[in-house]
């Protein structure tokens, strides 16, 4: 009979659609968690700028405000010490605005990297899941055709408690 073989044949082709569709699943899931990173990271971006800005703003508040009261008390906006106190005051907000525009530039790249290294991680796994899957295959039909499934060498026997040396097959 071929019932063994037709079934086990169809248990590979059920298992081997399975892992194929789980595989392509999981890459699909790789690829759209790549759309949601880069979509944050451009969110990170727009932050980060947008707080450079408020960086550069404060800045330009204080300044204002030294001009101010320099102003108030009578004194000579010119004057070498407050240009140095206002200088100071202008290379800090740049610097504190720069800092916020690397640091939202750094996330967005390692938020991308990390859905571009996922999507990589989830391309070589279905890979290797398919190759594995292809293998297990080829070994359960080796083991099907070394037991003679395939060339209809051995026939199953019937059990009979006189033959000591049963084991479900009988060569004819």
């Amino acid at each position: 009979m071929a019932w063994p073989l037709i079934v086990m044949a169809v248990g590979m082709a059920v298992s081997a659609y399975g892992t194929a569709q789980g595989n392509k699943a999981s890459k699909k899931a790789a690829k759209q968690n790549l759309i949601e990173l880069t979509r944050q990271a451009g969110n990170e971006k727009a932050a980060g700028h947008r707080r450079m800005y408020d960086q550069y703003k404060a800045g330009e508040r204080a300044t204002n405000r030294v001009y101010a009261m320099v102003g108030a008390q009578g004194g000579i906006t010119d004057d070498v010490g407050i240009t140095n106190i206002v200088g100071d005051i202008t290379g800090m907000a740049a610097f504190n605005a720069l800092s916020e525009r690397w640091s939202s530039e750094d996330k967005a790249r390692q938020l991308i990297t990390q859905g571009k290294i996922g999507k990589e991680y989830a391309g070589s796994m279905a890979k290797a899941a398919n190759i594995q899957m292809a293998g297990s295959i080829m070994q359960q039909a080796g083991s099907f055709g070394m037991s003679g499934g395939f060339s209809g060498g051995a026939k199953p026997g019937g059990h009979t408690i006189a033959n000591p040396n049963y084991n479900g097959w009988i060569n004819a």
